[in-house]
């Protein structure tokens, strides 16, 4: 012969059949929250090196610009100096 449950029997099977599903669910939501916080320190990390890349073209930049300008002055002073030696041999 079957047993039948009681009424505060099932209510309680019941009660803690949620209390296991919502402790799943806090389980899995600070998981959740663990990831997107490392998703968020890697954005930044990868956010300070393109930052760092920026500036070291920059810096490249200004040094190409710098060695241009210094070649070119090297060029004035040679045509300069040539220009004075024709003329002076002329």
């Amino acid at each position: 012969m079957m047993r039948v449950k009681s009424a505060t029997s099932r209510i309680k099977d019941a009660t803690s059949r949620t209390k296991g599903a919502t402790a799943r669910i806090k389980g899995s939501t600070l998981r959740v929250k663990g990831s997107t916080s490392r998703i968020k320190g890697a954005t930044s990390e990868f956010r300070t090196r393109i930052v760092r890349v920026k500036a070291a073209i920059s810096m490249i930049k200004g040094a190409t610009s710098r060695i241009k300008a210094a070649t070119s002055r090297i060029k004035g002073q040679a045509m300069s100096t040539t220009g004075y030696a024709y003329a002076f041999f002329a």
